[in-house]
């Protein structure tokens, strides 16, 4: 059986992930943002992360540098720009899906646990999603990342980069 499209409440699973805080200083928000994605692409397979959308409040917490949606690791960032905020994006993607018995929410909030329902649609709390994602983890089997994932998590120099370095800075003489 194919993997669940998961649709994701950013921030909601940030906070149960403990990626949160109270009061952030310039550029922390947006510095977790982007640890929490690299912690969960990490830890989803290449399949769950192709089936994956992840929605963010569009308020002052969204980068103004940044585009509405976009892909990163393969899977979906959208920030709710149009939207008041995450939950009214999350229920329009929950209304408008295709295979909606086929969608997994992943929120501790009750209206999208509710709206995923009415859908015939599966819900987990963020904390009981961490769990899982922390038992995955433990298990001997990490689950396949690429060589681009896995270098920009471990700083890794790819091949195509390396190839980019030589071709700005040349080869010397000694090499």
């Amino acid at each position: 059986m194919a993997a669940p499209f998961l649709i994701i409440d950013g921030y909601n699973l940030m906070h149960a992930w403990g990626l949160a805080r109270q009061r952030y200083g310039p550029g922390d928000l947006e510095r977790l943002r982007e640890r929490f994605l690299r912690q969960l692409a990490n830890r989803l397979t290449e399949e769950e992360r192709r089936r994956t959308t992840i929605v963010f409040d569009a308020g002052e917490e969204a980068p103004s540098n940044i585009a509405a949606k976009q892909v990163q690791d393969e899977m979906r960032i959208v920030f709710a720009q149009e939207d008041p905020d995450a939950d009214s994006r999350i229920e329009k993607l929950i209304a408008s899906h295709s295979a909606p018995k086929q969608i997994r929410i992943v929120s501790s909030d009750k209206r999208l646990q509710t709206a995923a329902r009415r859908r015939k649609g599966s819900f987990v709390t963020s904390e009981t999603f961490v769990n899982e994602l922390e038992q995955a983890k433990n298990q001997s089997d990490p689950p396949s990342v690429s060589r681009e994932l896995r270098a920009k998590t471990t700083g890794e120099i790819t091949a195509d980069e390396m190839a980019e370095w030589l071709k700005i800075f040349g080869e010397s003489e000694s090499d």
